[in-house]
């Protein structure tokens, strides 16, 4: 089922529609996460992407990850909508130093910049 939502932007309004009650097959509760502004940043580096990615390739079908900078994280911690976004695919991961560098402080000491080409490739 789809819900419909509408947000007013600048003089415009903006209809999204997002799945409700959505349930991933891959086992989001096994992703560490490190929350930055409201988002909740993947605290993985790419080898660890890249082992969940092939162990749950088939499971992944059909769901999302949301590649991740600082540009996107205050635009969510700004937007509600957006950050339910951000929130409510598989993952969001790290692209970017700044992420990744926050995470680490906060005791990820393994998370690491994934920058979206470089995942794809």
């Amino acid at each position: 089922m789809y819900e419909t939502v509408r947000q007013g932007i600048g003089n415009g309004e903006v209809e999204i529609s997002r799945m409700e009650g959505f349930v991933h097959k891959a086992d989001k509760s096994k992703i560490p996460t490190c929350e930055i502004m409201g988002v909740n940043i993947a605290a993985v580096n790419m080898e660890w992407l890249l082992r969940f990615t092939r162990k749950n390739i088939r499971q992944l079908s059909g769901d999302y990850m949301c590649v991740s900078n600082v540009h996107t994280v205050i635009t969510a911690s700004e937007d509600q909508i957006y950050r339910n976004i951000q929130n409510s695919g598989i993952m969001a991961i790290p692209d970017g130093g700044p992420l990744s560098s926050v995470g680490r402080r906060r005791g990820y000491r393994e998370m690491g910049w994934i920058s979206g080409p470089s995942y794809m490739e």
